[in-house]
Formats: C-alpha cells, sequence, structure tokens
C-alpha cells in the first residue's frame, strides 16, 4: 500500500475497520516504535505477514521474525504515561534503534479515560511535530474517533477515513 505519510497522520475508524492492518502494510519491514493504549494485536500482525508470504506462494519463517525484528511494541496505560515517555524516553529510541515509523494506538482512548483537556493535547501533539521535524520520523496515530479538538485538528498534516464494507477496506483523504 502506497499511502502518503507525512508529519503527522491520523487514520481513524470504528473498531474493525481495518486501520490496524493498514498500519502493518505501511511499517512492514521499518523501523517502528509501536506505542499501544490497549493489547497488541499481535495475531493481526502475524496473519498480515502470514497472507503476504501466501500470497507469494512461498512460506518464510524469516520474513515474519525479520519483521518483528523490525517492531518495537511499548504499552502505555495512562495519558501522563505518554507524556512522560515521549518527552522522557522517545528521542533514546530514536537514535538507537533509528525509529523510521512511530505508531500511537488509540490516542482518543487514552484522551477519553484520563479526560485530556484540550490545552493539554494541543501541547503534546505540539511536542510530537517538534520531534518529527528534529529527527525526521513519521507519526501514524489511529483513533476510533476524529474529534479530539480544533488544535488536535489543525496540527493534522493528513487524516485518512477508514471504513470496511463487505470485507473489503476503503480508505478516504
Amino acid at each position: 500500500m502506497d499511502l502518503p505519510i507525512s508529519g503527522i497522520t491520523e487514520f481513524y475508524g470504528k473498531y474493525g475497520s481495518g486501520k490496524t492492518s493498514i498500519i502493518f502494510d505501511i511499517i512492514k519491514n521499518r523501523n517502528t516504535l509501536y506505542i499501544n493504549t490497549k493489547t497488541f494485536p499481535i495475531k493481526k500482525f502475524i496473519n498480515f505477514v502470514s497472507k503476504i508470504e501466501i500470497i507469494k506462494h512461498i512460506w518464510k519463517d524469516k520474513e515474519i521474525i525479520n519483521s518483528l525484528d523490525k517492531l518495537t511494541i511499548k504499552n502505555i496505560e495512562s495519558i501522563y504515561e505518554l507524556y512522560f515517555f515521549i518527552n522522557y524516553h522517545l528521542i533514546t529510541f530514536i537514535k538507537y534503534i533509528n525509529i523510521e515509523f512511530l505508531i500511537i494506538d488509540s490516542l482518543d482512548y487514552l484522551a477519553s479515560i484520563d479526560k485530556l483537556k484540550y490545552k493539554e493535547l494541543f501541547e503534546f501533539i505540539n511536542n510530537l511535530k517538534i520531534i518529527h521535524r528534529d529527527y525526521n520520523i513519521k507519526i501514524i496515530i489511529l483513533n476510533s474517533y476524529r474529534d479530539l479538538g480544533l488544535g488536535f485538528n489543525y496540527m493534522i498534516n493528513t487524516r485518512y477515513f477508514v471504513k470496511k464494507i463487505n470485507n473489503r477496506h476503503f480508505i478516504e483523504l
């Protein structure tokens, strides 16, 4: 899949719409830090890599291992833990793991459970913009809902709406 990803990109859509599968396609064999706010969908990831191998009519366990080797998963349970990680540890990951992509899965979930104020969210997204500018990494945010406030909306470079109809994924810009 060849979608333009630059700056901060948001993919939003209902649960089960295929956002995660699309992201796995984009980050395949790329150094990626995947920040997860819920349970990491490892079965979806392995299914995705397996389907690619089946399409090629070749099964290579090495392909799955290579894809997993390039994926670093960090579980985050609160927006404040995410702030701390982004502000104090992310640069270390970027420098030592040579990260190309930063994925934040379900920012809207953290914002809702921690009752995040729009000003705090704006500051957080602004910090991500600075990190993107200084280190040239691609940042993808996955959300179920689009409305995280006007400040958030202004900071997003690209937004994709993902939906699933009759087991087919559709992406709208």
